[in-house]
C-alpha cells in the first residue's frame, strides 16, 4: 500500500502508440517525498538500473499499460532479462 490514501499501485507502465515490439516504453512512479534525495543520490552512484513488478500483464481492455505494483534500485541487470534488454 503507498500514501495516505493506500493505493495498491506505485505507477504505470506504458508502450507509446502500441508498439510493444519496440524497446521504448514510458514509466510513471509515485515516489514518496521524502525518498527523493535518497533515490537521487541512488541513481548517481552505484544504481543504474530500476526493476518493475506489475500486477498484470497487459489487460485487453488496456493492452498498452500495465500497473506498476513495487520497483526497486539496481546496480546490475539481473541475468534471466539480459538477452531482452540487449546487453549480452
Amino acid at each position: 500500500m503507498f500514501g495516505r490514501q493506500r493505493l495498491n499501485e506505485v505507477g504505470k507502465l506504458y508502450f507509446p502508440n502500441g508498439e510493444r515490439a519496440k524497446s521504448g516504453f514510458e514509466v510513471s512512479l509515485m515516489i514518496a517525498e521524502a525518498d527523493l534525495p535518497t533515490l537521487a543520490i541512488a541513481l548517481s552512484s552505484i544504481s543504474k538500473y530500476m526493476n518493475l513488478w506489475t500486477y498484470d500483464n497487459f489487460p485487453a481492455e488496456a493492452p498498452d499499460e500495465a500497473r506498476v505494483s513495487a520497483y526497486a534500485l539496481a546496480a546490475r541487470i539481473p541475468e534471466r532479462i539480459r538477452s531482452w534488454a540487449g546487453t549480452d
